[in-house]
């Protein structure tokens, strides 16, 4: 059964790709989907919030930690769990060029 409603002028991938080109435009660190819905409008990519939010949740988590306090070093326990789990382990300058983006959700 098809999706109901009008069909996209461009396809997931092709949304992606423009997302990803605003994100690298971008100066922030740290944007949501409703500054990138605005900025691609701009572009002249006309799209849902929707849609737009739907296409940026495909990113990965790569750490969790709750915590009674939310100390600085609480704070970066995620960030380490993802550089041990995905550059094989933590040394000086293994993850050179990193970033890491966020829209200032709850902490």
């Amino acid at each position: 059964m098809a999706k109901r409603g009008p069909t996209p002028s461009q396809s997931d991938a092709a949304l992606t790709a423009a997302v990803r080109d605003v994100i690298a435009a971008s100066p922030f660190h740290g944007e949501g989907h409703r500054k990138i819905w605005a900025r691609l409008r701009t572009r002249g990519l006309r799209t849902s919030k929707h849609r737009t939010l739907a296409v940026m949740r495909t990113a990965e988590c790569v750490g969790l930690h709750a915590a009674k306090y939310g100390t600085r070093f609480e704070a970066l326990e995620p960030v380490r769990q993802g550089v041990r789990d995905h550059f094989e382990g933590m040394a000086a300058g293994v993850a050179t060029g990193l970033t890491m983006r966020h829209d200032h959700g709850s902490q």
